[in-house]
């Protein structure tokens, strides 16, 4: 199957096996699921003006108003990039009050790609780009964290004797690279979570020994890693993990335990490392029903918690029957806060958070979708980033919009995807939801999104359109309103 991108960003023809995959075979479909590009959608929330004249005569449009007043306003929207095509994953705000943006970027003839690290301003406008990987070989930049002196950047990188290894490099403040580390392991892997300890020391999770040097969503057959190094890039100790990747990392800071999440193929009563049971509602949730999914073997999101040498203390699955997926996860007060895509509970893929105390154990679950409406069982509803909110509260960055294989009416402005940012009070309770669906102008997801200190949500976006640069684009959307001299 030709599992190339095409001009959208969207996979030509490997769709089609990946629609049947939640009814039928999970682990074939899912190496295909792992390659392709993802799509994009979403739901501003608000209602036709037929239906919200409606609603007022029953009396109900009091809590529509509030959900249209709490829903931040579009500050500005822009665009990153260089002439070929981009691909973000993650980024983070810096000390001096701007981003840090990583990704990956095509060679020419898109064979291969690079490393892609972005720096703007607070505005949104250029400082520096750098293209981090050697000509006709295959690098990506996953996960970004700052330090005193400049950034350490995770992902697959390459030297002259080894290629599309797991690995960091530290970059300054000028986007100059300053040493680059590859952790030792044979075949191919990556790094896609890093945590900086207060000890200077970080903590990286990924996968090694892959046998394809792209990345893919979960790396199936891999072998999960788990490391320690220190501020030069020296590996202190290395860990192999009991799931095949490791998604995110985080770090106490006041104990040095370490926290790791992912996504793991389970079999039906394949019972929980800790608990002997999934983590699973006790609950239905709203807008649940019967789970989606055979009933054999299918995917469980997990929580791994380490002391600060990476020994195992516990092991924690959630979902249910379906195909349960984690990709981020943010520490709270008391425990933790998850985040990916789930078709348990449903007929078909949900943006899902989890949060969870902090020896593991479920406090609660939601599931969210079809924000432009339509049938659930078509649309995919995606989530690959969650982050706490000011107010206690959390942010999910999400995409939304029909698989080319799943298109049914060539009209419906639905198979144009839209970026979705979801918020939610401190107990999972959605508050606002903000749609960016611009069907006329291309596709667009939302990879990821930053609370930014002074106030409101930074957006990065995978976009067809936004920005100056040929290809696909890095989008950029601020939402919230301007600050006094900005």
């Amino acid at each position: 199957t030709d599992t190339r991108e095409s001009a959208t960003g969207h996979p030509v023809r490997s769709s089609v096996h990946f629609a049947k995959c939640v009814l039928g075979n999970h682990r074939m479909c899912n190496r295909l699921y792992n390659r392709m590009y993802k799509g994009i959608r979403s739901k501003s929330g608000f209602p036709p003006k037929s239906l919200a004249l409606l609603l007022i005569a029953f009396g109900a449009v009091a809590g529509i108003q509030k959900a249209l007043a709490d829903t931040p306003p579009l500050q500005w929207a822009k665009g990153q990039g260089t002439a070929l095509g981009e691909h973000v994953i993650e980024g983070i705000q810096t000390s001096d009050g701007g981003f840090c943006l990583v990704g990956k970027t095509d060679e020419p003839g898109r064979e291969w790609s690079d490393g892609l690290v972005i720096k703007i301003d607070d505005q949104g406008d250029l400082e520096w780009q750098r293209s981090i990987g050697l000509r006709k070989s295959q690098e990506e930049a996953r996960c970004i964290c700052e330090v005193e002196d400049g950034y350490l950047v995770g992902g697959t990188l390459s030297n002259q004797r080894k290629k599309s290894q797991a690995g960091v490099c530290k970059i300054d403040r000028g986007g100059k690279v300053r040493w680059t580390m590859l952790v030792p392991h044979a075949r191919f892997g990556a790094v896609r979570g890093l945590a900086v300890g207060n000890d200077g020391n970080f903590i990286g999770t990924g996968y090694t020994d892959f046998e394809d040097r792209e990345i893919p969503f979960i790396a199936e057959e891999a072998v999960g890693l788990l490391f320690a190094a220190d501020e030069g890039g020296n590996l202190k100790w290395q860990r192999q993990l009991p799931v095949v990747q490791g998604s995110k990392v985080e770090v106490d800071l006041n104990t040095g335990a370490i926290a790791v999440c992912g996504t793991e193929w389970r079999g039906m009563g394949e019972e929980d490392a800790e608990e002997g049971q999934n983590e699973q509602e006790s609950e239905a949730q709203e807008g649940e029903g019967e789970v989606a999914g055979d009933e054999g073997e299918h995917q469980d999101g997990c929580l791994l918690l380490m002391d600060a040498r990476g020994r195992q203390e516990g092991l924690h699955y959630y979902g249910g029957s379906g195909m349960d997926q984690f990709f981020d996860m943010e520490p709270t007060d008391d425990g933790w806060v998850l985040a990916g895509h789930s078709t348990s509970g449903g007929t078909g893929w949900d943006a899902w958070i989890v949060r969870v105390g902090k020896k593991g154990k479920l406090l609660w679950q939601k599931r969210f979708g079809q924000p432009l409406g339509g049938d659930e069982a078509l649309i995919f509803d995606e989530c690959y980033g969650v982050k706490q909110a000011s107010d206690g509260g959390y942010v999910m960055a999400c995409g939304s919009g029909v698989e080319p294989d799943n298109i049914q009416n060539e009209n419906d402005k639905r198979n144009v995807w839209a970026a979705y940012l979801i918020k939610t009070d401190g107990s999972g309770n959605r508050q606002w939801e903000y749609t960016y669906h611009r069907p006329d102008a291309g596709h667009n997801a939302c990879e990821w999104v930053i609370p930014v200190r002074e106030g409101g949500y930074l957006m990065l976006l995978d976009s067809d359109h936004l920005g100056d640069a040929a290809e696909e684009n890095i989008g950029l959307l601020k939402l919230g309103k301007s600050v006094e001299g900005s």
